[in-house]
């Protein structure tokens, strides 16, 4: 999905239904590159056409608002995504946990041959499945009405049956006294991700560390790497660097 197509999604979330004639002028190109525009999101499921014009479907919120969360600090993400990348090596078992910057993590890691990686997140299943040279294992469970991911107790009890070599975690708010999540289920499935890996890192970019959570879902002493990006406060690299884990701040992409 390009920018423009991302952008059409947005105006489409907030209006209900949008003229192709009026996209056209909007974005400054021809009627047949809106309509095309409009065909692809049809095909993905994010809208109806009808008559010149599109109408929102059921998933476009849910899907618009993943989309977005990934646009918010996109270098910094991709740039920690690759940084992650580096420690996983051919053969390896690597879970991954939800959210956007584990997607790129996942997009980064699609040439190492012979890995297979466990996950609950649907965008990442999709980026890998084609991969022929990585086996992907979809966790199970029920997907989320809000995002686009599986949680649950079939989740939970799936995630802890297998071993990987590392786990690849997220947080939706990250302090001094550990990680965090605004859901409960997600907060329970991380922990059961955690459970069965020999190694634990954590990938958040420096925005989590002013957010607040409400159910932390591990201490920091429960992982031994964190990767976040270069624009982490001065006060926030200072408790950082005094945990006893490994602390990487990874410059943002040019």
């Amino acid at each position: 999905m390009n920018r423009r197509q991302a952008d059409i999604l947005e105006l489409l979330a907030t209006r209900g239904e949008l003229e192709v004639a009026a996209m056209a002028r909007r974005f400054r190109v021809n009627q047949a590159t809106v309509r095309r525009d409009f065909q692809y999101l049809e095909d993905e499921g994010h809208l109806v056409r009808s008559h010149g014009a599109a109408i929102s479907s059921p998933a476009a919120l849910a899907q618009l608002a993943f989309v977005r969360k990934g646009q918010k600090n996109e270098r910094q993400k991709r740039a920690i995504g690759r940084a992650v990348a580096a420690e996983i090596k051919p053969g390896m078992v690597v879970a991954l946990d939800t959210g956007t910057t584990a997607l790129e993590v996942a997009r980064a890691i699609t040439n190492i041959p012979g890995i297979k990686v466990l996950t609950t997140s649907l965008p990442i299943a999709a980026v890998l499945h084609a991969q022929q040279n990585i086996e992907v294992i979809l966790m199970g469970g029920t997907v989320r009405r809000n995002d686009p991911d599986l949680s649950g107790a079939l989740t939970e009890e799936n995630l802890r049956r297998f071993r990987s070599d590392i786990a690849v975690l997220g947080a939706d708010a990250a302090g001094k006294d550990g990680l965090f999540t605004t859901d409960m289920a997600i907060a329970r499935t991380s922990q059961a991700m955690m459970s069965g890996a020999r190694r634990r890192v954590v990938a958040v970019d420096a925005t989590k560390f002013a957010a607040r959570g409400l159910f932390r879902y591990a201490p920091w002493d429960d992982v031994a790497a964190v990767y976040t990006d270069a624009s982490v406060t001065a006060s926030d690299r200072a408790w950082l660097k005094k945990l006893a884990i490994e602390v990487r701040f990874v410059a943002k992409e040019t």
